[in-house]
């Protein structure tokens, strides 16, 4: 090593030149990492991102967090770095480009909520600052090596621009004001896909606003069920114009809504809430990918940004690479392979997603030929290996169990709002996939029935359905009608978010002290509790959506938990004896390398449901709601729901195990119907992703 040292000095190269070497070799490797890392952060987003669509795990929007506010920031790391360096190589000065690329983002997406649209200025300021210190760089090497990459490295800065333009882009039009803007622009303009969204129907098929579908010409009436899905993308396309209005509140034209309406009255349940699921996912994409340029002229950009990167693999494998590092060219090369496979992989999901359908049904005439070669087998691969469109599963959110079951004393001492609030959701927000299916038919087929209560012209009739609480269910329903009275004081005469509590209560007392599960084909047991934890996971965990109608839901929840234990104090240390017995035996088999009992899991179910049983058998047979005293707190009136629960509890109770789970479900319908008019559209789509 000092021999080599001594003829390295012999020949003109000092120490201090040898060491300000092999700092610069170090730097490299450094930034080498570094940028393998900024594409690999962009192939995960790009395969990541689209997963948040159908899937609720909260560790997956934790991902997506960290990798979405890692992306720009150490783009921005390494190119400061690159633009300080004294004695770069012009090969480091080609990589200065790829950040641009990767800050442009990938297809699948430019907004992780959707306040960043709003910030579309911010990137606009970020573009035009990454783009002159990559013009630094370049001019640097062009004077100080007459640099032998400029062709390459000139064509990748605007591949850059291109994708970090697509992304402002992107950003500006999801923009709340800006899309309204649009909306007005588009005012007058005939499109195809919306005019007429009844043409979308079967031929065959006559709408009629008063019972079934009416059926002509060939007399088949299972033309709706051999209706293809393409067909139904193009359906919610057309709907998918006619909505996006109320997104930004303007209204709906009378002639639309009674042609959506009519529509929709005679749609198969599942069709017509697949028309939904579509519409959802289009507007997904247009609030959060790049989806917006699929449909314009620039969508041409997108097909030259990838031709030039391909020109520029070709052109960086022809040249001479002696002089440079062998870790450094294949850096490169990484680089340049990594933008066109991102690239390509964008194209088969843009081939494989419903925009695919949608850009072919608008652009390209039924009878084309080039329409028959394309899309037979594009989509056919397309429905094969589709995702679903949502995460299919249900959140619910139970009052009692959240009462009893403490959280970890570690939460307290957690201080950002959002970790504890995942922390908290985790513990106590369950996803349930089981019964899905049932409950969208459900809801469907009663909304239907509403929607027939009422004429398009009658107003007033319009308003009593959408300010219903449980009422209509019982006033509207010859079975019912002799109920309404006994009801009345849990649904319209209280406050809104106490008859939900108070429902929620209810609905538990009911469900788990009943003597059998429900035997008809439509089991109103399972969906009357499914919907009583969905309502109280949105009133207690999604207040931002549902504000207008919030009350004092967080007091009442408080003073009914306090309530709660307060009676129940036995029951409780019974139960916790049981769950610290098998917490303790799980423990134990860990200690001595056992591993956790194998049937824990469920053990620890059986125990919670003989918890909740318990509470439940106590809350309506052993209290008497005439002796139980208020709980005062700060002087503070008691908001307790727990007493009006048990009598309502009682109430459905006595008439009967059929009677009483149809009328809970169908009122739960008409409660959660009720906040979802009263929401905010921001908040709505905000829940997209």
């Amino acid at each position: 090593m000092i021999d080599t040292l001594d003829v390295m000095i012999t020949n003109g190269i000092t120490k201090k030149m040898l060491e300000e070497m092999i700092k610069e070799s170090w730097i490299i490797r450094d930034l080498g990492v570094l940028i393998i890392i900024s594409l690999f952060i962009q192939i995960f987003l790009t395969f990541l991102s689209p997963l948040r669509k159908c899937s609720s795990s909260v560790l997956l929007k934790l991902v997506l967090w960290l990798l979405y506010l890692l992306a720009t920031p150490i783009a921005l790391y390494i190119l400061i770095r690159i633009v300080g360096s004294s004695s770069m190589s012009d090969l480091v000065a080609f990589w200065a480009p790829f950040l641009l690329l990767h800050v442009g983002g990938p297809y699948t997406i430019t907004a992780l909520a959707l306040e960043d649209n709003e910030l579309w200025h911010r990137h606009a300021l970020q573009f035009s600052i990454q783009l002159l210190l990559t013009l630094i760089v370049f001019f640097k090497s062009v004077i100080r090596r007459r640099a032998c990459f400029w062709v390459p490295t000139v064509l990748m800065i605007v591949v850059g621009c291109i994708k970090y333009l697509e992304r402002t882009q992107a950003l500006y039009y999801a923009n709340t004001d800006n899309f309204r803007d649009s909306l007005e622009m588009d005012q007058g303009r005939v499109d195809p896909s919306s005019e007429g969204v009844a043409a979308r129907v079967n031929p065959n098929f006559t709408i009629t606003t008063e019972g079934g579908p009416n059926v002509r010409g060939n007399g088949n009436t299972n033309d709706f069920q051999r209706e293809d899905e393409d067909e139904l993308v193009v359906e919610a396309y057309g709907f998918y114009n006619k909505f996006k209005g109320l997104i930004v509140d303007n209204f709906l034209s009378s002639k639309d809504r009674k042609e959506c309406r009519d529509i929709f009255l005679n749609k198969e349940e599942s069709k017509a809430f697949k028309i939904i699921e579509i519409e959802l996912d289009l507007m997904y994409d247009v609030f959060y990918t790049k989806a917006f340029l699929l449909d314009s002229k620039q969508s041409y950009l997108r097909v030259i940004s990838s031709i030039l990167v391909f020109v520029s693999l070709l052109w960086f494998a022809v040249m001479d690479k002696r002089n440079f590092y062998k870790v450094d060219v294949n850096i490169t090369y990484v680089l340049l392979v990594g933008a066109i496979a991102l690239d390509m992989c964008a194209v088969v999901m843009i081939l494989l997603s419903d925009w695919y359908i949608i850009i072919n049904d608008r652009h390209i005439k039924q009878n084309n030929w080039q329409k028959k070669i394309s899309t037979k087998f594009i989509i056919e691969l397309s429905r094969r290996l589709r995702r679903p469109l949502w995460s299919r599963s249900i959140s619910e959110y139970n009052l009692l169990r959240r009462c009893f079951k403490e959280a970890p004393s570690i939460i307290k001492y957690v201080v950002i709002r959002r970790i504890k609030d995942d922390l908290i959701g985790m513990l106590y927000v369950k996803s349930d996939k089981t019964r899905d299916e049932q409950i969208v038919k459900f809801i469907v087929k009663e909304l239907q029935k509403k929607a027939r209560l009422v004429h398009d012209d009658d107003l007033k009739a319009i308003e009593e359905v959408c300010c219903a609480r449980g009422n209509l269910v019982l006033e509207d329903d010859y079975n019912y009608c002799h109920i309404s009275d006994i009801l009345k004081p849990w649904t319209i005469d209280i406050d809104y978010d106490e008859s939900v509590l108070t429902w929620h209560l209810a609905t538990d007392i009911c469900y788990y002290t009943r003597s059998c599960d429900g035997t008809n084909e439509v089991d109103h047991v399972e969906i009357s509790k499914t919907l009583s934890d969905y309502m109280s996971y949105l009133l207690l965990r999604q207040q931002t959506l549902v504000s207008t109608v919030l009350g004092v839901s967080d007091k009442r929840f408080v003073d009914t938990c306090a309530e709660a234990k307060q009676l129940m104090t036995d029951k409780r240390l019974d139960s916790w004896s049981k769950e610290l017995s098998i917490k303790s035996k799980n423990l134990f088999n860990k200690l001595t390398c056992r591993g956790s009992s194998k049937y824990g899991k469920s053990e620890r179910g059986i125990v919670e449901v003989d918890f909740m049983k318990n509470i439940c058998e106590h809350l309506l047979n052993d209290v008497n709601v005439g002796d139980v005293r208020p709980i005062v707190a700060n002087g503070e009136k008691n908001k307790s729901v727990l007493v009006e629960a048990c009598r309502l509890a009682k109430q459905l109770k006595m008439l009967g195990e059929e009677t009483q789970w149809e009328i809970t479900s169908k009122v739960w319908l008409e409660l959660m119907c009720y906040a979802s008019v009263r929401c905010s559209t921001r908040g709505h789509v905000a829940q997209l992703n």
